[in-house]
């Protein structure tokens, strides 16, 4: 979708002069829309809570939790 808004917003300013389209390409609010072009994947990866996990789990950031996230994490994208 994103890839698409892009291809749109590029069809539209090569209906503009050359000249045009470089100073439109200069303007911060087309850089900060249109980003660098690279291609962008997003995956999103659900994480099912396990039963009995308190619900302040989200706010620790301790060294144990951390790892504990990392290892979880890890596990979990290797089954993929």
């Amino acid at each position: 979708m994103v890839g698409g808004y892009r291809d749109l917003v590029e069809e539209i300013c090569h209906d503009v002069t050359p000249a045009v389209f470089e100073k439109i390409k200069q303007c911060l609010r087309y850089i900060e829309l249109m980003g660098d072009g690279a291609p962008m994947n997003i995956t999103r990866i659900v994480r099912i809570d396990p039963s009995g996990e308190p619900s302040s789990r989200d706010c620790d950031f301790s060294d144990i939790a951390i790892q504990l996230n990392q290892s979880e994490g890890y596990t979990s994208t290797k089954v993929r």
